[in-house]
């Protein structure tokens, strides 16, 4: 009775030992190389941006690309991802990150709502150790530098507004008069921005019209108002300012594409057939699916490529890269600098639309 008591006591402690080997290592925070499954968390400004949602649907392909390729690396290795809205509100945005870094997300990727509070989001993502990836809004350079895994992918926006105002000095040089329809020698314009306080709109807005300057032409500005990047509000703003200016619209600058097709609706509707018959010149930035048709039918002049295409690749090798230390040949990677990734802008005209038209169909 005594050995087997003893023998009691012996299985006992082992069992025991056994226990707190695996609660111990349950506990710990397991390694990047043994977790199998990889959650990404995508939070959006908003839900009824064309541009963004282009980009999502880019991201979407990106990810199921990658996945694909890390099955092949490890068949046991899964990829997961769920979008959210903060629709517009920086509030809801934070209470969805608050949320979100304490289930078992490995990446945040963010637009963020209001890019000076890029600092609380950050803060709530280092405390609980989940790297975030911001784009198209970039944080202001201080918040970045608070941790180093956080990131940004985008375009440079004073670049794109460059590059538009140079559409429009192409067209100068190559027909002025085509442009100067009042044949005053300056080219009256109007400008259609995004948000009020939004750096790409005011980066986009001031670079193309200094472009166009420095170059040596003159141009009057007419009017300039916020329609928040959307069709709806860029049409009724183009309604207003026909009725204002019944004859003296030559050029119209856009901050995105969607407010340039609104303006090229109001345009098409309005009872004034002068503008019907003289359309100003339409430059829009982005080159989203419908600016693209728009340049295709020769009702917008040209559009800037914000490269969705790319963003989305880059982020998801990224996100990869944070989840696993996989890098899967991404040139993305290597040219990061300073944990941000600039993806370049380039011009669309009716000279290369066909062939960007067949660029904007492929998953990076």
């Amino acid at each position: 009775m005594q050995n087997l008591s003893k023998n009691k006591t012996f299985i006992s402690t082992i069992l025991l030992s056994l226990v707190l080997a695996l609660l111990l290592t349950a506990c710990s925070n397991p390694s990047k190389e043994q977790d199998k499954e990889i959650k990404i968390a995508i939070l959006n400004y908003a839900s009824d941006d064309t541009f963004i949602n282009s980009v999502n649907d880019k991201l979407a392909e990106s990810l199921r690309k990658r996945d694909a390729e890390l099955k092949k690396i490890d068949k046991e290795l899964s990829l997961s991802f769920d979008t959210f809205s903060a629709n517009n509100s920086q509030i809801n945005q934070n209470q969805q990150v608050e949320r979100l870094v304490q289930q078992d997300y490995d990446v945040l990727i963010v637009n963020i709502v209001n890019r000076t509070k890029s600092a609380q989001v950050i803060e709530m993502a280092k405390k609980w150790d989940t790297p975030v990836i911001f784009f198209n809004r970039e944080p202001v350079p201080e918040d970045l530098a608070i941790w180093d895994q956080a990131y940004y992918v985008g375009t440079a926006a004073g670049k794109e507004g460059r590059l538009q105002g140079e559409m429009l000095i192409e067209d100068l040089e190559a027909d002025f008069a085509a442009v100067d329809k009042n044949s005053d020698g300056v080219i009256q314009y109007v400008m259609l921005e995004g948000e009020t306080g939004h750096q790409d709109a005011i980066l986009r807005a001031d670079a193309s019209v200094e472009t166009v300057k420095a170059a040596g032409y003159e141009l009057e500005q007419l009017a300039s108002k916020h329609a928040d990047w959307l069709i709806s509000r860029a049409y009724a703003l183009t309604n207003s300012w026909i009725e204002a200016y019944p004859e003296d619209i030559e050029v119209i600058f856009s901050n995105n594409d969607d407010m340039a097709i609104g303006a090229i609706k109001a345009i098409e509707d309005n009872p004034n057939s002068y503008y019907r018959e003289n359309p100003p010149y339409i430059y829009g930035i982005d080159a989203t699916p419908s600016g693209l048709k728009a340049v295709e039918s020769g009702k917008m002049r040209g559009t800037v490529v914000n490269d969705g295409a790319n963003i989305a690749g880059a982020m998801a090798d990224l996100a990869i890269y944070l989840s696993t230390d996989i890098e899967l040949e991404s040139e993305y990677l290597r040219n990061m600098e300073n944990n941000k990734i600039r993806i370049p802008s380039r011009i669309v005209n009716s000279e290369n639309i066909a062939a960007e038209l067949e660029l904007s169909s492929r998953v990076k």
